[in-house]
C-alpha cells in the first residue's frame, strides 16, 4: 500500500540508487518505444563502484532467436556501448560506442540522443554535457526495433551484467535532445528539476530515487506525470542512499 503521496512540489537532490552488481535492478514493464524511426533520448547519472566489468545501464532487448531492441552498457574497457537491433543474427543493427572512459569514483552525467534516421550517425553520447567522439561498429538497420520486452535499469534483459555502482535521475524523452538542452539538464553538474525546462512536454519517464520511494518501496515513482512507475527487484529501501552528484 502507498503510505505517502508519490510527488512533492519542491525539488530535492538527496538520494541515488545503489546496485550490488549481483541481482539488483529496476523493472518498468513494457515502456519506452525505442523504434528506429522515432527520435528519443535518455540519460542517467552513473557512478560505477568497480572498473573493468560490463555493466548494463539500460536494456530493452529480446531473447534469441530474434535479438531485438536496445542495450546500453559500460564495457570492460570502461567505455559506453549501444546496440540498436532489429535482428542480430542477420546483422540488421546499429552498434556504436563512445571514446571516453567512465571510472569510479565520480558520478558522470550520461546522455544518449537519437534522431530517428536508422543511421549510426543519428546517435550521440554526451558525458557531462560534452559530445563524445562516436565510434561506429555496425551501421545496417532497416527493420523494426520496437518490442514488448520490459525495460530494465541496471541489468541486461538476459538477467546478467548488473550495475555495480550508483544511478540517479534516470529520464527518457520522446525527442532528440539538442546540445543546448543537454547543457540545461546537466546544469553545471547538479541535477535540476526537469519540470521547469522547455523539454518538460517531451519528458516520458523520470525516476528520482527520493524519500517518497523509500516510503513506498519497492515502487519507484515516475515524476514525469505519466504514471510509469517502476519496481525495485531484489532490493531494499536502504539501497536508496545519500550519495548524489
Amino acid at each position: 500500500m502507498l503510505t505517502r503521496p508519490l510527488f512533492k512540489s519542491t525539488f530535492e537532490n538527496i538520494f541515488s540508487m545503489q546496485f550490488d552488481g549481483v541481482d539488483e535492478y529496476l523493472n518498468y514493464g513494457d515502456v519506452g518505444n525505442f523504434d528506429r524511426l522515432d527520435p528519443f533520448s535518455f540519460f542517467t547519472w552513473y557512478k560505477p563502484s568497480v572498473n573493468g566489468t560490463r555493466q548494463y545501464l539500460i536494456s530493452k532487448f529480446g531473447a534469441a532467436p530474434i535479438l531485438q531492441g536496445l542495450q546500453f552498457f559500460k564495457e570492460t574497457n570502461n567505455k559506453l556501448f549501444l546496440f540498436f537491433v532489429a535482428d542480430n543474427g542477420l546483422g540488421n543493427l546499429i552498434s556504436v560506442s563512445g571514446n571516453s572512459s567512465i571510472i569510479n569514483p565520480t558520478f558522470r552525467h550520461v546522455v544518449v540522443t537519437y534522431d530517428g534516421s536508422s543511421l549510426a550517425s543519428g546517435f550521440q553520447i554526451y558525458l557531462d554535457a560534452v559530445a563524445d567522439t562516436m565510434v561506429v561498429g555496425v551501421d545496417n538497420l532497416s527493420a523494426p526495433t520496437a518490442n514488448t520486452i520490459d525495460l530494465n535499469i541496471s541489468r541486461s534483459n538476459l538477467g546478467s551484467n548488473h550495475v555495480n555502482g550508483f544511478q540517479d535521475e534516470f529520464a527518457y524523452y520522446d525527442k532528440r535532445l539538442t546540445q543546448i538542452e543537454v547543457n540545461q539538464i546537466y546544469n553545471l553538474g547538479k541535477p535540476k528539476d526537469l519540470r521547469t525546462l522547455p523539454t518538460s512536454s517531451n519528458l516520458a519517464l523520470w525516476s528520482r530515487f527520493t524519500q517518497i520511494d523509500k516510503d513506498n518501496f519497492p515502487i519507484i515513482a515516475d515524476h514525469s506525470g505519466n504514471g510509469l512507475s517502476g519496481t525495485a527487484v531484489n532490493m531494499e529501501s536502504s539501497d536508496i542512499v545519500a550519495d548524489v552528484p
